[in-house]
C-alpha cells in the first residue's frame, strides 16, 4: 500500500475505493467540506479514485491540510476578516498520520531533497492539468499547473511540472 500511493499506481487505487465504495469516498470529502463536482446526473464510479471529479485546489489543499492537521480539516481563509468555519473530521489522527508517514517518503523531484514534506501529484485525463500538494508540519501548499482555457498541454505531469514548484516555495 505504501509503494502503491507513493507512486500513484492506478490498479491498487481503484481496488481499495472498490472496497470502500465510490459514494462513501466522496460523502466523505463533502461531509470535510470539498465541494466536489460529478457529471450531472451520475452517481460516483470508481474513476473519482483516479482523479475523475471535478475539485478546486483550495478544496484539494484543505482536505491535505486536514492530514497535516491529525485529520481535522478547517476551510481555508481566502480573505482577511473572512468569518471562520468550525473544523471538521475527515479521518481518524491515527490514520492522518499513516498517510503522512507515508506520503512524506514520496520520491521527491530532481530538485529536492526527500523525506521533509509528505506531498502527493496528479495529473487530469487528457493532460489538461497537474498539480503537486505536500506540507511539512508547518505549511500546507497547494500547485496547479496547466492552462486557464483548460486546453490540453502534451506531456504535462504532475511530478514534472508541479512538484518541482512545490519544493521550490
Amino acid at each position: 500500500v505504501r509503494r502503491a500511493l507513493q507512486l500513484s499506481l492506478n490498479v491498487p487505487a481503484v481496488a481499495v475505493l472498490d472496497e470502500v465504495g465510490p459514494s462513501r469516498l466522496i460523502a466523505r470529502l463533502a461531509q470535510a467540506g470539498a465541494s466536489l463536482v460529478l457529471p450531472r446526473r451520475e452517481a460516483p464510479v470508481l474513476a473519482v479514485g483516479l482523479g475523475g471529479v471535478g475539485v478546486r485546489l483550495t478544496d484539494l489543499t484543505m482536505l491535505y491540510a486536514g492530514l497535516a492537521r491529525q485529520g481535522t480539516v478547517a476551510p481555508l481563509v481566502e480573505r482577511l476578516g473572512a468569518p471562520q468555519l468550525a473544523p471538521r473530521r475527515l479521518i481518524e489522527p491515527v490514520a492522518a498520520w499513516y498517510v503522512a508517514n507515508v506520503l512524506v517518503g514520496t520520491p521527491p523531484p530532481e530538485n529536492a531533497a526527500g523525506g521533509r514534506i509528505a506531498f502527493k501529484t496528479g495529473t487530469s485525463y487528457g493532460y489538461r492539468d497537474a498539480w503537486a500538494i505536500g506540507f511539512d508540519g508547518k505549511r500546507t501548499i497547494g500547485v496547479w499547473t496547466g492552462r486557464p482555457d483548460g486546453a490540453p498541454v502534451a506531456g504535462l505531469m504532475g511530478r514534472i511540472a508541479a512538484a518541482p514548484i512545490l519544493f521550490d516555495a
